[in-house]
């Protein structure tokens, strides 16, 4: 799922943000993704939210038709999200901008979220059928 909308943001206005806070104060269609920042809705977003090593802060009255993604991050505000809400602080992906190494500090929250990838590449490499069989219990009782 994250890769496809990785990949979807490639191709969807606004333009990826890289370092620096994304703010829509406006209704905005595509797919809104922040690196190393803070994603602030405050509108309406036809299509995904995406926040690496950041946070998804949904304002009142925002509304997202799409998933909200936070990779290093966490999803926090009363705004209403039509799918999918996901949050995955515990990588060890905070990114902190007090600091003048903030270019040091996203290439290594960078580097992090690919050893996860790598990892769980090689998890579903080596050993499938416990991850079937896993996904099949998530399918039974969703976290």
């Amino acid at each position: 799922m994250v890769a496809l909308l990785l990949a979807a943001t490639l191709v969807s206005p606004p333009v990826p943000r890289m370092g620096a806070d994304v703010t829509i104060g406006v209704p905005t269609a595509g797919t809104v993704v922040a690196v190393a920042g803070t994603a602030r809705i405050s509108s309406e977003v036809e299509g995904d939210v995406v926040a690496l090593a950041g946070d998804v802060e949904l304002l009142p009255g925002s509304r997202v038709h799409g998933d909200v993604v936070a990779l290093g991050g966490a999803v926090r505000g009363s705004g209403t999200v039509e799918g999918r809400s996901v949050a995955l602080a515990p990588l060890g992906l905070r990114v902190t901008q007090a600091t003048g190494t903030a270019r040091l500090d996203v290439g290594f929250a960078l580097l992090r979220i690919g050893g996860w990838m790598v990892l769980a590449s090689l998890l579903a490499a080596l050993a499938p059928s416990y991850v079937r069989r896993c996904a099949a219990e998530l399918r039974l009782s969703p976290v």
